[in-house]
């Protein structure tokens, strides 16, 4: 004699199915919900210090050793006499270069290209400013400003500024640069009155602090 169903196990088979499901459902919710926490590491739309922290003290890092390398200093002094501009300048505007004609000249340029564009999805500027142009006088002297990479106006909540101060010397050269760095051409920075960093009157150097702003 067959063995008559009972209709009571179908409807427990259905019933646990249906709370298996309801399960998978909220742990795959859940588990979106964090990976969103994750990803976004403020809430409210509040700026997180540690991570502006951190950025700046990569940008100062990257600072010091194009710094300590003379990247920077081959950089301040990438002026052609004969055009009285920035060599190789290909910007429009204010700026000097764009983001990629910038990465292209130094070291300095493709890490920033690096890891602020390509790896943060972010911006960044770059100035170059002597705020005296003689620092041997006890007068106020005049500032210069140069805007050499100007991806737009850096007005945000999470702004992160760093510099590195470069002294650029009278009898220091002019640089091209080259894909082994920057080479010295024959032009001393005392040559050139158009220069924007000359030095004034009987000073023999000028203090130019290189600014890089990311947001």
């Amino acid at each position: 004699m067959d063995k008559q169903l009972n209709p009571f196990d179908d409807r427990a088979q259905a019933f646990t199915l249906e709370g298996l499901v309801s399960a998978i459902i909220v742990l795959t919710a859940v588990l979106f919900a964090l990976q969103a926490v994750v990803i976004t590491p403020t809430t409210g739309g509040a700026v997180d210090r540690a991570t502006m922290g951190q950025q700046e003290q990569e940008i100062r890092d990257t600072l010091i050793v194009a710094g300590e390398k003379g990247n920077l200093s081959g950089l301040v002094r990438h002026w052609d006499p004969d055009s009285g501009e920035w060599r190789d300048a290909n910007a429009p505007g204010p700026g000097a270069y764009n983001s990629t004609q910038f990465a292209s000249l130094s070291d300095f340029g493709t890490i920033l290209d690096e890891q602020v564009v390509n790896a943060s999805g972010k911006s960044y500027n770059v100035d170059f400013i002597a705020h005296d142009l003689n620092p041997g006088d006890e007068d106020d002297n005049p500032s210069a400003e140069e805007s050499i990479v100007r991806m737009g106006g850096g007005a945000s909540d999470s702004v992160v500024t760093a510099s590195y101060t470069v002294l650029v010397h009278e009898d220091q050269y002019f640089t091209n640069s080259t894909d082994d760095g920057f080479e010295e051409t024959g032009t001393t920075v005392d040559e050139e009155n158009n220069y924007p960093f000359h030095p004034q009157d009987s000073s023999e150097y000028v203090l130019v602090e290189v600014r890089v702003t990311v947001w």
